[in-house]
């Protein structure tokens, strides 16, 4: 279980939404009541089927002390974007100091601006310039770059199966295109004698292109068969995002279906432009 310690205000710079009750306030000093935020998780892990905003709970940290909830947070991924949520109790700062020795391993300030973060730091650095005896101010990161540093190895992995499958969906497109101008080829005769019957050149064109889509429909029938089989092994480089998300797959299946009747396109219009007399002297 975390336990974070915060001075009023660090919920909304964080961006942190509290479900339920308040945020801990200026009135939660070192002599007020013990008071705690929790987060979704430790809720439905401890407090479950009871109504959090007023309950009590212990801690092995500060023996014989008794926290009453006030407010419930949404979960929030500290270790990592790829991580569970833990169950979490925000303390108020000065209630925290009771414990020495954490308190004295050290606190992380969050500043939000719309400043240059190269700003923001050398505003930071001279604000705490005349406590430097006191105060050791360490490294100053920005979100991005804190987050970035999670998300290095998994954009790798995406941009390289990315990559992989745009390499894939050209060489289907021109696949689909060499199958579809040789079945133009092959049923030349077959289109000459429609077109000598009166059949509309939009007809023809209409005649490939539906062939093209029954291909497409069957190959993406199969493609959306064995992506669900194979779905789990992608679910470590998603986030926020079900390995079987319905929404994903029709996006992708419509990709799909428009690529292969695009490359369909070409042969249907060569179909509609055969010449039958032409066609039916050469056969």
């Amino acid at each position: 279980m975390g336990r974070q310690p915060h001075r009023p205000g660090y919920l909304a710079t964080a961006g942190i939404r509290l479900v339920k009750g308040r945020d801990l306030g200026t009135s939660d000093g070192a002599y007020s009541a013990p008071v705690a935020v929790v987060n979704e998780t430790f809720v439905a892990r401890f407090l479950s089927g009871r109504e959090p905003i007023g309950a009590l709970f212990g801690s092995y940290d500060w023996p014989g002390t008794s926290f009453a909830v006030v407010g419930v947070v949404q979960d929030v991924r500290q270790w990592g974007p790829a991580s569970t949520s833990l169950p979490e109790v925000y303390l108020p700062q000065l209630q925290f100091a009771r414990n020495e020795q954490a308190y004295r391993d050290g606190a992380m300030l969050v500043v939000k601006s719309g400043l240059p973060p190269g700003r923001v730091e050398a505003a930071l650095r001279a604000a705490a310039a005349p406590l430097s005896s006191q105060l050791l101010l360490g490294a100053a990161r920005p979100l991005d770059d804190f987050l970035g540093w999670h998300f290095r190895q998994r954009r790798f992995q995406l941009g390289l199966a990315v990559a992989f499958a745009s390499a894939a969906l050209v060489l289907a497109a021109l696949g689909v295109y060499g199958a579809m101008a040789f079945s133009v080829v092959q049923r030349r005769r077959e289109l000459a004698v429609r077109a000598a019957l009166g059949a509309q050149r939009r007809q023809l064109s209409a005649l490939v292109l539906a062939r093209g889509a029954r291909l497409a429909l069957f190959g993406v029938s199969l493609g959306v068969l064995g992506a669900v089989a194979l779905s789990r092994f992608l679910a470590a480089l998603l986030y926020g995002v079900s390995e079987r998300d319905p929404l994903t797959f029709a996006v992708v299946a419509a990709t799909l279906g428009t690529v292969a009747l695009a490359a369909s396109l070409l042969p249907a219009i060569a179909a509609a432009r055969l010449d039958p007399m032409t066609v039916l002297r050469s056969e």
